[in-house]
């Protein structure tokens, strides 16, 4: 059959220019004005089924969903890493020359006047209030600013009661004699360079330098060992140029601390680093960010704690998708409910294509396109 079909097609085309070629155009010509009668009844019919056709809902679900306003929250945050690092500063060298018997104090300890700092071949280095630095024996008669501070030192330990006078008398001798004897020394009242690191503040929070003062360390005397910490660490938080565009100033951040506890910080600046950025943070009302935790991050190295950035403040009230939400002519945002009608509404907050507005009631139907 097919072939009889293929045969046909064939002898028409070989016929073209005879008598099966009228027969041919005759029916073309017949065919085209029905297809073209039948083409004008379709657009005649087309069009007035547009005119009589009845009016669409005022919700085409073909394009919109409905959504009921109802009660909920919304919030945003992003789940980043501080960095806390303390920022020593040398406070005082070393004078002493020797084997480092005993070391007093660890990274972060509180030292007052007095303090023994470590030992040298056994002998105390202690540390003392004052602004000039031990290079001298002190004895009977010597006068000086630094016989003033020693003085000062006596009388913080409870040694010495007369004036501060900077002349080293007989009172200040025997002072001098009953301090070394509380620290296990000789007692021929001289204070040798080596005795005493002297600072500018006491009390303070100081660390030694490890890598030169531990025990069994050899020291030749000049060597910068006493460290001065400030009252906190500095807090940072490493960023993309992303994260850094949704924490501007003023951005809370809560870190949670070694011991489980939450610390409330909040952004301050913005700082550019070689290899990327970094968010500073401070506490929030001018208290340290660690408040009075700060003794338990380890002053030496850094330490990374988890957080979270507030990027919007959880906020409640009457929540409908983002997307919902549209602007007129005049730039005031609304939403349409299910009958098709336009209602001014108010935005409060927004995150995560949600958002809290006011302007309509809980169980309202608005539309959200599909």
């Amino acid at each position: 059959m097919a072939q009889g079909m293929s045969g046909h097609r064939a002898d028409g085309d070989e016929n073209a220019d005879g008598q099966g070629g009228s027969r041919s155009a005759r029916v073309v010509r017949r065919c085209g004005w029905g297809a073209l009668l039948i083409v004008i009844g379709a657009g005649v019919g087309w069009s007035a089924s547009g005119i009589w056709a009845a009016p669409v809902d005022a919700v085409d679900t073909r394009t919109t969903t409905l959504v009921e306003v109802s009660l909920g929250e919304v919030g945003s945050s992003l789940r980043l890493n501080t960095l806390a690092v303390w920022t020593p500063t040398v406070a005082g060298a070393n004078r002493a020359v020797g084997t480092v018997t005993t070391v007093g104090i660890v990274a972060g300890d509180e030292v007052s006047s007095g303090t023994v700092l470590f030992t040298v071949n056994l002998r105390p280095v202690t540390i003392g209030r004052g602004e000039v630095p031990s290079f001298r024996e002190l004895r009977r008669q010597d006068r000086g600013e630094d016989v003033g501070q020693l003085q000062g030192l006596l009388k913080d330990v409870g040694h010495y009661r007369g004036p501060v006078h900077a002349l080293f008398d007989a009172a200040t001798e025997t002072a001098v004699k009953k301090w070394q004897a509380e620290l296990g020394l000789d007692g021929d009242g001289i204070v040798r360079p080596e005795d005493v690191i002297y600072v500018p503040r006491l009390p303070t929070t100081v660390a030694l330098d490890e890598t030169v003062v531990f025990r069994g360390a050899e020291l030749d005397g000049g060597e910068p060992v006493l460290l001065g910490l400030p009252s906190e660490p500095t807090f940072t938080v490493p960023v993309t140029d992303l994260q850094a565009s949704l924490m501007p100033v003023d951005t809370k951040v809560e870190i949670t601390a070694p011991n489980g506890d939450i610390w409330s910080a909040r952004v301050v600046e913005e700082m550019a680093l070689a290899d990327g950025r970094s968010m500073v943070l401070h506490g929030r009302e001018g208290t340290p960010v660690c408040g009075t935790q700060c003794d338990i991050l380890p002053v030496m190295g850094e330490s990374l704690l988890r957080s979270r950035v507030i990027t919007v403040e959880t906020v409640a009230g009457l929540v409908v998708p983002t997307m919902a939400l549209s602007t007129n002519a005049s730039g005031d945002v609304q939403v349409t409910d299910n009958a098709g009608r336009t209602i001014p509404v108010s935005i409060i907050a927004s995150a995560k294509g949600m958002s809290v507005i006011e302007g309509v009631e809980a169980g309202a139907l608005v539309q959200v396109p599909s």
